[in-house]
């Protein structure tokens, strides 16, 4: 690959046949590289900020919708009150924790019996399970993917 200054030379020649009107290319050249190299960025317009500002409250963020607020409200009232519930009527924070081991325990228990349920019928009727599950798992992503969906339309709208 050519040097950037052997391609000016080239052009050079091509354009000024003799030294002399060479140099005067070159003089000209490198005075539009300086003022060049001085110009700077304009200044923004002095209302700059203030049409910014009007953009962003014409495009306000959207509030999360309505049903975004009761869903997550169904989510923390229930937990929220069964943490109270545990607190109170088990005896403050000691009896809650070995309350919630204890739930901790049952769900293990639960889903060990579970796993066993289910080996036991996979080893008796593999196939049914296998479409059974593969079915639930479509349908569960279907769901899932609408449900994004309509809230990504809800918030973009």
């Amino acid at each position: 690959m050519s040097e950037p200054r052997d391609e000016f030379e080239v052009l050079l020649s091509e354009l000024a046949p003799d030294e002399a009107q060479r140099a005067k290319l070159r003089e000209e050249h490198r005075l539009l590289e300086h003022d060049l190299s001085r110009l700077a960025d304009p200044l923004p317009p002095p209302d700059f900020l203030a049409q910014v500002m009007q953009r962003v409250d014409a495009e306000a963020v959207a509030a999360a919708p309505r049903r975004e607020l009761f869903r997550a409200l169904a989510i923390f009232v229930p937990v929220l009150t069964a943490g109270l519930g545990l607190w109170v009527f088990e005896g403050g924070p000691a009896a809650a924790g070995v309350s919630f081991a204890g739930a901790l325990l049952w769900l293990r228990q639960t889903g060990l019996g579970a796993l066993g349920a289910l080996d036991a019928v996979w080893k008796t009727a593999a196939l049914p399970v296998a479409v059974a599950l593969s079915a639930a798992l479509s349908v569960g992503l279907w769901a899932l993917k609408r449900v994004a969906v309509s809230s990504v339309e809800e918030v973009s709208s």
